[in-house]
This record gives structure tokens, sequence and C-alpha cells, in this order.
């Protein structure tokens, strides 16, 4: 009949999505364990960073890291590269990846007890510079990493530099 024939087809219908939602989960795992086992800690530190991060220390600067990267894996990222110890706060993505980069920023910012005119937000792409928008703090877009490429892009920041030299002759105004 019609209606057992329709029970059939939802029947299959539910047992195919399902299967294919635990093989993109599978698959999702997969790549999360190679990219953690092979990948996570392929970076390179940007040419005279820890000049940087030394001035910004020795001026009693307080420096954060909110990122869309997964928190555990951002912390595992700059311990290796000897970065976290100048971290006043580190905060990543959850693991469900239910926080927006504002959410993340947001979540930094108040770790560290200060006004948001006191903060200014560094990042290399627009989300970071939408989100610094929407919590309302300056912005600083960085043209290296993944850069702010557009010119659509760059409008969206309040400053834009090229290299971390850049960023500490601005920051020292």
């Amino acid at each position: 009949s019609f209606v057992n024939k329709q029970k059939t087809a939802f029947a299959f219908l539910s047992f195919f999505v399902l299967f294919y939602i635990q093989f993109v989960c599978y698959i999702k795992q997969i790549f999360r364990n190679v990219y953690k086992e092979k990948y996570l800690l392929e970076a390179t530190v940007y040419p005279n960073l820890f000049e940087l991060l030394d001035w910004l220390k020795e001026n009693n600067i307080k420096i954060g890291v909110a990122t869309y990267k997964r928190e555990d894996y951002a912390i595992k990222i700059l311990e290796h590269f000897k970065i976290a110890e100048y971290c006043d706060s580190i905060v990543g993505s959850d693991f469900e990846n239910k926080l927006t980069k504002t959410d993340i920023v947001e979540k930094c910012f108040s770790s560290m007890n200060l006004k948001k005119e006191e903060v200014v937000l560094v990042g290399d792409t627009i989300h970071d510079a939408k989100a610094a928008k929407n919590f309302g703090i300056d912005f600083i877009g960085v043209t290296y990493g993944f850069g702010l490429r557009t010119e659509e892009e760059r409008k969206e920041c309040n400053f834009l530099v090229d290299n971390v030299l850049q960023m500490k002759g601005l920051l020292h105004l």
C-alpha cells in the first residue's frame, strides 16, 4: 500500500541520514587526529615577534590570545613556541564550535579585567575585524598570516600593519 511504501521510504531515508551524519563525524575525527598528531605544531613564529612581546611586557601591557582554534590546541602551540609565558589570557573555541569570534574575544577580555578603551584586537581575518567592531574595540589588521587581502576587508581596520615592527611603532604612540 501507499502508506507502507511511505513508511519504508522514510525508514530508509532516516537510516541514510543517520549513517551520513555518523560518517561525517567519523571523518572529522580522523582529520582532527591527523592534524593534532602531524600538523598542529607545523608553524613558524613571525620575525621580531619576541621583540614585540618583550617590549609589551616591559611596558606592563597585558596580552591576550582570542582564537578560533580549539583552546587546547592553541595552548599547546603557544607553549611549544614559548609564547604562552607572555600571555595573561588564552581563549580558544569550544569543542562544539558554538562560540562566535565575538564570544571568544569577550571571554578573553573579561578574564583580564580591562576597560574596552584600553584594548585593541590584532588580527589577520575579516572575522577578527568584525569581532572587534561587534565588541566595540579598536582593531589593528595585519597583512601577514592569513592577511586581510582585499580592499573591502582592509576597510574594516582602524589601523593596518605589514609586519610586527610596524605594530610596535603603532603601539608606541
